[in-house]
Protein backbone atom coordinates (compact mmCIF):
# COMPACT_ATOMS: atom_id res chain seq x y z
CA UNK A 1 0.00 0.00 0.00
CA UNK A 2 2.70 2.29 0.79
CA UNK A 3 4.32 1.72 -2.20
CA UNK A 4 1.48 2.38 -4.36
CA UNK A 5 0.93 5.60 -2.72
CA UNK A 6 4.53 7.07 -3.56
CA UNK A 7 3.68 5.45 -6.82
CA UNK A 8 0.91 7.67 -7.26
CA UNK A 9 2.88 10.56 -5.77
CA UNK A 10 5.63 10.65 -8.25
CA UNK A 11 3.32 10.36 -10.97
CA UNK A 12 1.34 12.92 -10.00
CA UNK A 13 4.95 15.01 -9.05
CA UNK A 14 6.16 13.97 -13.25
CA UNK A 15 2.62 15.20 -14.26
CA UNK A 16 2.86 18.69 -12.66
CA UNK A 17 6.14 19.59 -14.06
CA UNK A 18 5.13 18.68 -17.46
CA UNK A 19 2.47 20.69 -16.96
CA UNK A 20 4.47 23.65 -16.31
CA UNK A 21 6.51 23.06 -19.17
CA UNK A 22 3.71 22.57 -21.06
CA UNK A 23 2.42 25.87 -19.95
CA UNK A 24 5.93 27.43 -20.89
CA UNK A 25 5.64 26.54 -23.94
CA UNK A 26 2.54 28.13 -24.30
CA UNK A 27 3.61 31.35 -22.42
CA UNK A 28 6.87 31.47 -24.87
CA UNK A 29 4.72 30.85 -28.15
CA UNK A 30 2.57 33.56 -27.31
CA UNK A 31 5.38 35.79 -26.29
CA UNK A 32 6.78 35.61 -29.45
CA UNK A 33 3.39 35.86 -31.83
CA UNK A 34 2.61 39.39 -29.34
CA UNK A 35 6.30 40.18 -30.43
CA UNK A 36 5.79 39.26 -34.25
CA UNK A 37 2.82 40.98 -34.00
CA UNK A 38 3.85 44.15 -32.79
CA UNK A 39 6.71 44.76 -34.66
CA UNK A 40 4.76 43.92 -37.86
CA UNK A 41 1.81 45.65 -36.85
CA UNK A 42 -0.14 42.63 -38.03
CA UNK A 43 -3.65 43.07 -36.22
CA UNK A 44 -4.66 39.93 -37.74
CA UNK A 45 -2.62 37.80 -34.88
CA UNK A 46 -4.76 40.02 -32.06
CA UNK A 47 -7.45 37.16 -31.99
CA UNK A 48 -5.20 34.16 -31.85
CA UNK A 49 -2.93 35.92 -29.09
CA UNK A 50 -5.93 36.92 -26.88
CA UNK A 51 -7.24 33.15 -27.54
CA UNK A 52 -3.82 32.15 -26.29
CA UNK A 53 -3.33 33.75 -23.27
CA UNK A 54 -7.18 32.36 -22.00
CA UNK A 55 -5.67 28.83 -22.79
CA UNK A 56 -2.46 30.37 -20.22
CA UNK A 57 -5.01 31.44 -18.25
CA UNK A 58 -6.63 27.65 -17.59
CA UNK A 59 -3.60 26.24 -17.39
CA UNK A 60 -2.53 28.27 -14.46
CA UNK A 61 -6.14 27.44 -12.80
CA UNK A 62 -5.21 23.45 -13.64
CA UNK A 63 -2.14 24.03 -11.83
CA UNK A 64 -2.92 25.62 -8.79
CA UNK A 65 -4.96 22.67 -8.67
CA UNK A 66 -2.64 19.90 -8.71
CA UNK A 67 -0.37 21.56 -6.62
CA UNK A 68 -3.19 22.29 -3.90
CA UNK A 69 -4.26 18.36 -4.14
CA UNK A 70 -0.42 17.18 -3.61
CA UNK A 71 -0.31 19.73 -0.75
CA UNK A 72 -3.52 18.31 0.49
CA UNK A 73 -3.38 14.23 0.15
CA UNK A 74 0.02 14.17 0.64
CA UNK A 75 3.19 14.74 3.22
CA UNK A 76 6.19 15.73 0.42
CA UNK A 77 9.39 15.96 2.09
CA UNK A 78 11.28 19.01 1.24
CA UNK A 79 12.75 18.40 -1.74
CA UNK A 80 9.21 17.42 -2.88
CA UNK A 81 7.98 20.32 -1.49
CA UNK A 82 9.94 23.03 -2.59
CA UNK A 83 9.34 21.82 -6.37
CA UNK A 84 5.46 21.68 -5.82
CA UNK A 85 5.78 25.52 -4.37
CA UNK A 86 8.08 26.35 -6.75
CA UNK A 87 5.68 25.21 -9.72
CA UNK A 88 2.73 27.10 -8.44
CA UNK A 89 4.88 30.36 -8.03
CA UNK A 90 6.44 29.45 -11.76
CA UNK A 91 2.76 29.06 -13.60
CA UNK A 92 2.02 33.07 -11.95
CA UNK A 93 4.84 33.85 -13.74
CA UNK A 94 4.15 32.14 -16.84
CA UNK A 95 0.74 33.39 -16.88
CA UNK A 96 2.02 37.62 -16.31
CA UNK A 97 4.29 36.59 -19.60
CA UNK A 98 1.09 35.59 -21.43
CA UNK A 99 0.00 39.16 -20.18
CA UNK A 100 2.48 40.80 -22.11
CA UNK A 101 2.79 39.03 -24.96
CA UNK A 102 -0.93 39.69 -24.87
CA UNK A 103 -0.46 42.87 -24.30
CA UNK A 104 1.97 43.37 -27.55
CA UNK A 105 -0.28 41.80 -29.39
CA UNK A 106 -3.04 44.44 -28.92
CA UNK A 107 -0.62 47.11 -29.48
CA UNK A 108 -0.61 45.61 -33.09
CA UNK A 109 -3.46 48.17 -34.36
CA UNK A 110 -1.22 51.31 -33.51
CA UNK A 111 0.75 51.39 -36.56
CA UNK A 112 3.99 51.39 -34.70
CA UNK A 113 6.11 49.96 -37.51
CA UNK A 114 6.27 53.23 -38.86
CA UNK A 115 8.83 54.40 -36.79
CA UNK A 116 11.50 51.67 -38.03
CA UNK A 117 14.29 53.34 -36.49
CA UNK A 118 12.72 52.64 -33.09
CA UNK A 119 10.79 49.51 -33.79
CA UNK A 120 14.67 47.56 -34.86
CA UNK A 121 15.38 48.22 -31.18
CA UNK A 122 12.68 47.03 -29.63
CA UNK A 123 12.66 43.58 -31.65
CA UNK A 124 16.10 43.04 -30.51
CA UNK A 125 14.73 43.97 -26.86
CA UNK A 126 12.02 41.09 -27.27
CA UNK A 127 14.36 38.90 -28.91
CA UNK A 128 16.62 38.83 -25.97
CA UNK A 129 13.64 38.38 -22.94
CA UNK A 130 11.90 35.62 -24.96
CA UNK A 131 15.12 33.95 -25.32
CA UNK A 132 15.63 34.17 -21.38
CA UNK A 133 12.37 32.81 -21.31
CA UNK A 134 13.07 29.53 -23.55
CA UNK A 135 16.33 29.13 -21.72
CA UNK A 136 14.44 28.74 -18.22
CA UNK A 137 11.91 26.52 -19.63
CA UNK A 138 15.11 24.53 -20.51
CA UNK A 139 16.53 24.69 -17.28
CA UNK A 140 12.96 23.76 -15.92
CA UNK A 141 12.84 20.60 -17.76
CA UNK A 142 16.27 19.36 -17.13
CA UNK A 143 16.39 20.83 -13.59
CA UNK A 144 20.04 22.79 -14.85
CA UNK A 145 20.91 24.66 -11.83
CA UNK A 146 23.95 25.98 -13.79
CA UNK A 147 21.70 27.17 -16.46
CA UNK A 148 19.58 28.71 -14.39
CA UNK A 149 22.28 31.22 -12.75
CA UNK A 150 23.38 32.18 -15.74
CA UNK A 151 19.68 33.54 -16.52
CA UNK A 152 19.88 35.41 -13.44
CA UNK A 153 23.23 36.88 -14.44
CA UNK A 154 21.74 38.11 -18.06
CA UNK A 155 18.59 39.54 -17.26
CA UNK A 156 21.27 42.73 -16.54
CA UNK A 157 21.83 42.65 -20.56
CA UNK A 158 18.27 42.77 -21.11
CA UNK A 159 18.13 46.25 -18.86
CA UNK A 160 20.63 47.29 -20.83
CA UNK A 161 18.67 47.46 -24.10
CA UNK A 162 15.50 48.43 -22.53
CA UNK A 163 17.32 51.59 -20.80
CA UNK A 164 19.15 52.13 -24.43
CA UNK A 165 15.36 52.19 -26.13
CA UNK A 166 13.82 54.34 -22.96
CA UNK A 167 17.00 57.07 -23.53
CA UNK A 168 15.69 56.87 -27.97
CA UNK A 169 12.09 57.26 -27.12
CA UNK A 170 12.32 60.12 -24.45
CA UNK A 171 14.34 62.09 -27.07
CA UNK A 172 12.04 61.15 -30.06
CA UNK A 173 9.04 62.17 -28.45
CA UNK A 174 10.84 65.67 -27.40
CA UNK A 175 9.65 67.29 -30.94
CA UNK A 176 7.10 64.68 -31.62
CA UNK A 177 3.90 65.50 -33.32
CA UNK A 178 0.64 64.40 -31.37
CA UNK A 179 0.10 61.52 -34.10
CA UNK A 180 3.84 60.19 -33.38
CA UNK A 181 3.84 61.07 -29.81
CA UNK A 182 1.05 58.96 -29.34
CA UNK A 183 2.88 56.40 -30.93
CA UNK A 184 6.11 56.57 -29.10
CA UNK A 185 3.97 56.61 -25.51
CA UNK A 186 2.62 53.18 -26.55
CA UNK A 187 6.24 52.09 -27.76
CA UNK A 188 7.45 53.02 -23.86
CA UNK A 189 4.46 51.01 -22.44
CA UNK A 190 5.51 48.05 -25.24
CA UNK A 191 9.36 47.93 -23.64
CA UNK A 192 7.99 48.31 -20.05
CA UNK A 193 5.96 44.56 -21.30
CA UNK A 194 8.73 42.77 -22.89
CA UNK A 195 11.36 44.14 -20.02
CA UNK A 196 9.46 42.62 -17.66
CA UNK A 197 9.46 38.93 -19.63
CA UNK A 198 12.73 39.45 -18.77
CA UNK A 199 12.01 40.32 -15.31
CA UNK A 200 9.92 36.97 -14.85
CA UNK A 201 12.11 34.74 -16.40
CA UNK A 202 14.71 35.71 -14.07
CA UNK A 203 12.07 35.19 -11.42
CA UNK A 204 11.38 30.95 -12.73
CA UNK A 205 15.29 31.20 -12.90
CA UNK A 206 15.64 31.97 -9.14
CA UNK A 207 12.63 29.39 -8.49
CA UNK A 208 14.46 26.65 -10.22
CA UNK A 209 17.63 27.32 -8.40
CA UNK A 210 15.43 27.03 -5.44
CA UNK A 211 13.69 24.20 -6.29
CA UNK A 212 16.99 21.78 -6.91
CA UNK A 213 18.89 23.04 -3.92
CA UNK A 214 16.91 25.18 -1.57
CA UNK A 215 18.65 28.17 -2.27
CA UNK A 216 17.36 31.58 -2.01
CA UNK A 217 18.59 34.07 -3.89
CA UNK A 218 19.33 37.17 -3.40
CA UNK A 219 17.78 39.84 -5.45
CA UNK A 220 20.90 41.73 -6.56
CA UNK A 221 19.42 43.34 -9.44
CA UNK A 222 20.41 47.14 -9.91
CA UNK A 223 16.35 48.81 -10.09
CA UNK A 224 15.70 50.82 -13.07
CA UNK A 225 15.18 54.71 -12.65
CA UNK A 226 13.44 55.69 -15.36
CA UNK A 227 12.79 59.49 -14.28
CA UNK A 228 16.37 59.73 -14.02
CA UNK A 229 16.78 59.51 -18.16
Amino acid sequence: MIKHTLSNFDDALTELKLSVSRMGGQAEKLCSDGLSAFVNSNTSMIVNCLNQDKVIDEAERSINEQTLKLLALQAPMAIDLRMIISSLQIATCLERCGDYGRNLAKRSDLGLSKIPELMSGMQRLGEAAILSLHNCLDAHATGNVELAKQICNSDTEIDKIYLSIFSKLTNEIKDADDEKATRIAQMFLAAKNIERIGDQSTNIAELIIFAQTGEVIEDSRVKIDESAL
